[in-house]
Formats: structure tokens, sequence, C-alpha cells
């Protein structure tokens, strides 16, 4: 069964100390072991959780050109 974003019951979850050296290296490890889509979409979310939603940036090209001297 698929987890929602908001479905938190079955996240893995580690409690210990706040001086447990090893957190981030286990943290790392979790990342790692998830699928780089699942990584890139929760990377967006928590950019988008601290600086509020952004509008898409239009992709425009514009061609230039030289005039040969």
């Amino acid at each position: 069964m698929p987890l929602t974003p908001n479905d938190r019951s079955q996240w893995p979850l580690h409690v210990g100390p706040l001086h447990d050296i090893h957190a981030g290296k286990r943290d790392m490890a979790y990342w790692m072991s998830r699928p780089a889509d699942e990584r890139m979409a929760e990377l967006d979310r928590l950019r988008e959780e601290h600086d509020g939603p952004q509008p898409r940036l239009a992709r425009v090209a514009v061609v230039i050109e030289r005039q040969r001297s």
C-alpha cells in the first residue's frame, strides 16, 4: 500500500537522544535508499513548506544573431 504524503502512521521512526552521533549517518542511509523521484519530491515539499508556493519559471529561449565584423 503506497503512503500518502500526510499519512505518517507508517513512516519509519527512530527515537533517540539528541546527542546521538550516528543519527546523521542513519538519516543519510535512509534517504539514499529511497528512489531519486521520492527524494526530489520531499525536497520540493520541504522547500515549499519553508518558502511558500512559488510560481514556476517560464522556459523562454531567445536567439540572438551576431553581426559579423
